[in-house]
């Protein structure tokens, strides 16, 4: 599984992996049917405010999938797959991470597949523009405890614990960066260390808000779709794209 943080907006601002850790995908897919506004989005979009030149392609692939080339004006090319589904007056478009590809300047594939999904917000806004909405991760792993909590919600033992691993990890990691060291061993090593020393300690609200946005990547698409379908503007409030029609 690559490495990625959430998608640079549609199109690379917010489909750009550069960082996302394996918390960032979703496990699970949304069952919503396929949007009518899917065909709209075919053809090719430019970004109207902030990356200049920034040039994305959709076209379809078959009756349900759309596919994306997105180029930077370095030349960087992005592909992926796509969902654009509704329920209600919320679509989104569902990104197939296994599909996801991102070539350098001399065309080779620079990153290895991810696996999940991820969810972006669509909103046409006429004539011939669409407006982008990212998630805000922190704030859904809010939303979904304060609305999920009560609820008879269990998620897979397993996945629970790779949770709590990455956690763990997380902090290993920081302290072997600290230290200048590159091993995983050495980065345990420092952990064992650190255990030892009554100075050691844990900030304990980072690291709970950090489970509690990776449970939120874990949700079944029940849980997923209650949250996107009656809390859309909490949930996608991250970085808003307006991409218009060339």
């Amino acid at each position: 599984m690559i490495e990625t943080r959430p998608l640079l907006s549609m199109f690379l601002t917010a489909l750009l992996v550069v960082t996302m850790s394996g918390c960032d995908t979703f496990d699970n897919p949304l069952r919503w049917e396929q949007s009518p506004i899917a065909d709209d989005l075919i053809g090719t979009w430019k970004e109207a405010e902030g990356n200049a030149g920034l040039q994305a392609k959709v076209s379809r692939t078959d009756d349900k999938t759309l596919g994306f080339e997105v180029t930077s004006p370095e030349e960087r090319r992005t592909t992926f797959l796509g969902n654009v589904i509704n329920a209600g007056s919320v679509h989104v478009l569902q990104v197939r991470m296994d599909s996801y590809k991102e070539f350098d300047n001399d065309g080779e594939s620079s990153a290895d597949p991810a696996t999940g999904f991820y969810f972006l917000r669509i909103a046409p806004s006429p004539p011939n523009r669409v407006k982008v909405h990212d998630l805000d991760v922190d704030t859904m792993g809010r939303v979904a405890e304060r609305e999920l909590a009560a609820s008879d919600l269990t998620i897979a033992e397993e996945a629970y614990a790779r949770c709590l691993r990455d956690s763990i990890r997380d902090r290993i990691w920081k302290k072997a960066l600290l230290a200048g060291l590159l091993s995983e061993q050495e980065a345990e090593a420092i952990q064992r260390q650190s255990a030892k020393s009554p100075e050691a300690g844990i900030d304990p609200y980072p690291d709970m808000a950090r489970l509690r946005t990776c449970v939120a990547h874990r949700l079944p698409s029940e849980s997923l779709e209650q949250l996107f379908l009656e809390h859309a503007d909490e949930v996608f409030s991250g970085e808003t794209s307006v991409f218009v029609r060339e």
